[in-house]
């Protein structure tokens, strides 16, 4: 019906987001409204009934509601999901606390595992055995599943979670569970792993299921509240819900199945991001979402967002292997705990941000609603970059004496900071945690960022965009319009769909053909009975896709799948060719004559009824300058009067140049000095970042050479340039000495050298001989100075915030150390070492002339490993020397 709107809203940890789509009209309509965490219909409702009546649009009117949500991911992070029990077989109790043997911090002393959502008391187990093949040496007995199953009813528990060995490969054992679940009229949500995840590895089909049954209660409670709400408002439009793959389901799929919906949010932003892209004829895009609560980074590769068969979440400083694993299809995204809600506190001399937020209640100190600590919301407003008195299109009024006054309290002071010091210590902070973030999801995934576009959005995203663009070298920022409600504006580009995934191992060999052909036959049919289940009608988009290996491997890649209809000769052919690119696309390299077997099948299955982003913009005149205030940008240099322009007033092609503020309803952007803006065809603001080359910093934050940033016991971020030779490892730099970028003669090999036993040198022994042994024979005997560390203080990187103080101390001139450490007191001062070819440490008396003597570079701690006078008393532990 062309005379229907659709109408959008994704509920966030600070604000929830509306966007009403009016296609008769033409127009589309942005609103913020501040969210409910322990009731978030409420929000939902409160903010259509403004929106409608401030577009004079009736609620019958409403054709559609997409609906993106976090309450399944809450539950989960928070820990706050039902009571659930879970039923394994006998003697595989311990599966899902063992979790996998491989540890995410190899040599982390005090590594903790991955949290699971339920404890050993809540596992029972069930005498069965499926074999892999499917054959069934031992069947469940009828009443032991339901003496259990009343054991559990009694002990109080919401939802059970079925596991069963191999169910996968044959269903039937977990099915007779639900059905005597379902005879006995238990008041319990059952979830069989055989539907939620029939594919192999135990650990990750028993971490999904359970996950599953711990949201289900919770989900399916909000559905139906919501339901009787925009019922009880006159709305009786169809209700779509936003998958993690970027799909929408029916209410009825989606808590059927609620953790599909874990990354609900995030995916519709990633849509919006390639929505974008496709007006900007653009396919190689990184996305930036910060809200009020945390920050979603992702990519976007040829026009589109990687999908990922396997997730985790609540993962240990981004690190793979340290979540909850789940099996269900996801967009790639990366999320921390960085938002304008994050709140900062002093830590070890510097400044951390998050992970604990202030959330909308009571919010931040500038809100009003009773919120005490500073948090990066409130270091925006002090710093100039937001409207006290335009805030959320002038529907809040910001507290700016409220936000001084916290961050004096519990920042500057405790620091010795002025407060715009403080506040711009905070900005930079989180600036740093995101920009930590995205080198994961770019540079370590094999992503060349100057090479992309940044896509900024979210309430408080393009607050720190241009500044993260600049950190990493990307030369181009888009902020598309109704950035501020960015996830909103992705649910109108979505389209229903489904996908489902099992376990079949095939090998591709003559014959084969048949086998998939089957199995994509019995896909497809689940798939289109949940699509008839949709309302609405479009053309129907399907595709199969494989996870496939050489035999032999444990590991698996996924790509799409030939038509198995095809004649079989030249369908193996093909499917030998598309496995062979996407392994040589991963490893650089492929085996055209080893066989393939294929593990994991997934078919997909989407009806086109997304309308895209068409909207009208608001064409300026090109006047938009609305007025000017002071603020602060980089450290060590006072507040400049800078030009405060409209979005609205701005014209397509006319340029504005940073150091700037942009002012539109759901957000500010904040332009560097170099960046220059200007408004595309497409009513998107393209910025040019200035100033990428200017330093070639290894920090993520440009701008930190101010020294009061360096000093010892208040700093802030620790010298660009003294991160050289620096490696980052498991959320800490790790210092090691700068070596040679070549590795020099011999270094590595074994060769002849002679016997001191001998006065002739007659006798020859092999020896190792070192890289700096090499090195120094290579150089004519002279050993190659190299800058040293002087100290090995810890930086803690991430969500705990960074130590202000010096981390590498380059000594080019080798200035004697002796006696200056802790540990060195009892050198002589002027003390000297002989280091020789073979790297011995012989006493200062011998061979005086024998080598070249360079002064000691030691601290005790080398001192107390050798036989110099002063430490310790310790011998050497090089071994003897074989005569």
């Amino acid at each position: 019906m062309t005379d229907t709107v659709r109408l959008s809203f994704d509920i966030g940890g600070t604000f929830t987001d509306f966007v009403l789509q009016d296609p008769a009209r033409g127009r589309t309509r942005f609103w913020k409204t501040l969210s409910t965490p322990h009731a978030p219909e409420k929000a939902v409702v409160k903010g259509i009934k403004e929106l409608l009546e401030a577009e004079g649009v009736p609620a019958s009117r409403v054709g559609m509601l997409l609906h993106a949500t976090t309450v399944a991911t809450n539950a989960i992070l928070e820990r706050k999901g039902s009571k659930t029990a879970l039923i394994t077989t006998k003697g595989f109790r311990d599966v899902l606390l063992l979790g996998r043997q491989k540890r995410y911090s190899t040599y982390n002393m005090h590594l903790a595992k991955p949290e699971p959502l339920i404890q050993r008391r809540d596992i029972f187990e069930l005498d069965e055995r499926m074999f892999l093949r499917g054959r069934a040496p031992k069947a469940p007995n009828a009443a032991e599943i339901d003496a259990l199953l009343a054991q559990i009813t009694q002990a109080g528990y919401e939802a059970v979670a079925v596991c069963l060995l191999h169910a996968y490969q044959d269903p039937a054992h977990e099915r007779l569970v639900g059905e005597r679940a379902q005879a006995l009229g238990l008041a319990i949500d059952v979830s069989l792993s055989s539907d939620v995840s029939p594919r192999y590895r135990e650990y990750e089909r028993t971490s999904t299921v359970v996950a599953n049954a711990y949201v289900k209660p919770i989900v399916a409670r909000y559905v139906k509240r919501l339901e009787t709400a925009l019922k009880a408002e006159g709305i009786g439009a169809d209700l779509y819900i936003m998958q993690s793959n970027g799909g929408l389901v029916s209410p009825e799929l989606a808590t059927g199945m609620p953790v599909r919906i874990v990354e609900s949010g995030p995916a519709a932003g990633v849509l919006m991001c390639r929505a974008v892209g496709i007006e900007e004829n653009i396919k190689d895009l990184l996305t930036f979402d910060m809200g009020g609560t945390t920050a979603k980074l992702g990519a976007i590769d040829n026009g589109e967002p990687a999908i990922l068969p396997t997730f985790e979440v609540d993962q240990v400083q981004y690190t793979k292997g340290s979540g909850l694993p789940l099996n269900i299809s996801a967009i790639e995204l990366l999320e921390i705990g960085a938002g304008g809600g994050s709140i900062a506190t002093p830590h070890l001399g510097g400044i951390r941000i998050g992970p604990e937020s202030a959330g909308s209640e009571p919010g931040p100190v500038c809100y009003g609603r009773g919120g005490t600590k500073p948090t990066v919301t409130d270091a925006n407003l002090v710093l100039g970059y937001l409207n006290p008195g335009a805030f959320n299109g002038g529907n809040m009024q910001l507290d700016l004496a409220g936000a001084r006054e916290a961050i004096r309290v519990h920042v500057a002071g405790p620091l010795g900071l002025s407060i715009e010091e403080a506040a711009l210590g905070i900005h930079l902070m989180a600036t740093a945690n995101m920009d930590r973030a995205l080198r994961i999801v770019s540079v370590e995934r094999g992503r060349d960022p100057r090479r992309y576009a940044l896509v900024g959005f979210g309430g408080a995203g393009p607050v720190h965009a241009a500044r993260l663009a600049r950190s990493l070298n990307i030369p181009q920022l888009i902020l598309p319009r109704g950035a501020g409600v960015g996830s909103a504006v992705g649910l109108l580009a979505a389209d229903p769909k489904v996908d489902y995934a099992l376990t079949r191992l095939i090998p591709i060999a003559p014959g084969s053909a048949t086998a998939i052909r089957l199995l994509r036959d019995e896909l497809r049919a689940r798939a289109d009975s949940d699509l008839d289940r949709l309302s609405g009608t479009g053309e129907r988009t399907r595709g199969l896709v494989a996870s496939a290996r050489y035999t032999g491997q444990g590991y698996e890649i996924s790509f799409p799948v030939p038509d198995p209809d095809m004649p079989e000769a030249e369908f193996l052919a093909s499917f030998r060719a598309a496995f062979g690119e996407a392994y040589k696309r991963t490893y650089g390299y492929h085996d055209a004559e080893r066989a393939i077997e294929a593990v994991d099948w997934t078919f997909h299955a989407a009806l086109g009824i997304g309308a895209g982003l068409s909207a009208t913009s608001t064409q300026g005149d090109g006047d938009s300058v609305i007025g000017r205030r002071r603020a602060w940008f980089d450290p060590g240099t006072q507040g400049i009067e800078i030009d405060i322009h409209d979005r609205y007033r701005m014209a397509p092609g006319v340029a504005v140049t940073g150091p700037c503020v942009i002012e539109e309803a759901e957000t500010t952007i904040v332009l560097l000095a170099g960046d220059r803006a200007e408004i595309s065809a497409c009513g998107n603001l393209v910025i040019a970042i200035g100033g990428r080359h200017e330093r070639q910093s290894h920090h993520p934050v440009a701008g930190l050479e101010h020294p009061r940033l360096h000093r010892r016991g208040n700093g802030l971020n620790p010298a660009p340039h003294r991160l050289l030779g620096s490696r980052a490892r498991g959320g800490r730099l790790l210092h090691r000495r700068v070596r040679p970028s070549r590795p020099p003669a011999f270094a590595g090999q074994f060769h002849p050298r002679p016997s001191r036993l001998h006065a002739g040198g007659g006798g020859h022994r092999l020896r190792h001989v070192s890289r700096r042994d090499a090195e120094a024979r290579r150089c004519g005997g002279a050993q190659r100075q190299r800058p040293r560390l002087r100290s090995f203080p810890r930086l803690l990187h991430g969500d705990a915030g960074l130590r202000g103080r010096p981390l590498l101390r380059l000594d080019r001139q080798h200035r004697p150390s002796c006696g200056r450490g802790r540990r060195g007191a009892g050198l002589a001062e002027g003390h000297r070492c002989d280091r020789g070819l073979s790297g011995r440490h012989p006493h200062p008396a011998g061979e005086a002339g024998a080598r070249r003597r360079v002064r000691c570079r030691a601290d005790a701690h080398h001192h107390r490993q050798c036989a110099h006078p002063g430490g310790g008393g310790r011998r050497s532990r090089r071994p003897a020397q074989r005569q």
